[in-house]
């Protein structure tokens, strides 16, 4: 039972309305005081215990970021953008000759073929002089028109169900299909006709095209990886964290060949320096 201190007993009540001011009656006020703080200084410790208790538990558990940690709706936008983003990478074609001299703005297809279109006109130039060609002595067109005639020819053998079959250095064969085949022959046609109008010739690095599309697939599978995750699927996304399409899977870089000491002639008397 708890105590309040506005309230006196009848005990309390005798003993003040007969002997005022008496001692026994202080000493009991004092007592009935100390009793009314106990359970509330009781319930208030046990409080600050239990919270402190809390924080320690959850100040020890650890947090770690996942590739599930944005919501759905998000990780979808970004990897729609990423997706968007690395096709419009591969298929941008822009002739503005002021968008051709700005190499990031110029589609990776695109430059596949202007280098393409660079090679085509040194052959055409070539055929010309050779004797037993059938472009020799003639107008450039005729050249143009027959390396055209070579990209059709694989577009119709592709359409009947003839397809080629590509043997790499290492022996790897690799047959391929017949739109592949097809898209060959369209994309020679097209460097033809860039060759025929474009004025400036122009020689694209590969290996800068390499880097790009590397690059871009690489945050492309990263963002998809995201989306799986936001689903629940942290098995295949982790498993697709480990693909690498490009960075280690691609021939050894190209460097250029040792320059070759300038042969000797046996002929000539070789000089010693005068001391």
């Amino acid at each position: 039972m708890m105590y309040h201190p506005t309230e006196l007993d009848e005990d309390e009540r005798a003993l003040e309305q007969a002997l005022p001011g008496n001692d026994e009656l202080s000493r009991r006020r004092r007592k009935r005081r100390a009793k009314s703080w106990k359970f509330p200084l009781i319930v208030c410790s046990g409080s600050l215990l239990l919270g402190a208790v809390l924080i320690l538990i959850v100040g020890r558990t650890p947090q770690t970021a996942s590739l599930g940690d944005a919501p759905l709706s998000e990780t979808r936008k970004s990897y729609l953008e990423a997706r968007d983003h690395m096709v419009e990478l591969i298929t941008r074609y822009d002739r503005n000759p002021q968008v051709l001299n700005q190499n990031n703005k110029t589609g990776l297809i695109q430059k596949l073929i202007l280098n393409d279109a660079t090679r085509i006109a040194e052959a055409v130039n070539q055929q010309r002089s050779e004797p037993k060609n059938p472009a020799y002595r003639k107008h450039e067109s005729v050249g143009y028109f027959l390396a055209s005639t070579n990209g059709a020819k694989r577009i119709l053998r592709a359409a009947n169900g003839e397809t080629p079959t590509l043997v790499w250095s290492d022996g790897t064969k690799e047959k391929l299909s017949p739109s592949q085949t097809m898209a060959l022959g369209l994309i020679q046609m097209t460097a033809v006709v860039e060759a025929q109008t474009l004025p400036v010739r122009y020689n694209f690095s590969p290996a800068e095209l390499i880097t790009d599309l590397a690059t871009h697939q690489s945050e492309t599978r990263f963002n998809y990886a995201k989306y799986l995750a936001s689903q629940n699927l942290s098995d295949p996304a982790a498993e697709l964290q480990q693909v690498n399409e490009f960075q280690q899977q691609l021939a050894p870089p190209i460097t250029p060949p040792k320059q070759q000491p300038p042969p000797v002639n046996p002929k000539e008397p070789k000089t010693t320096p005068k001391p």
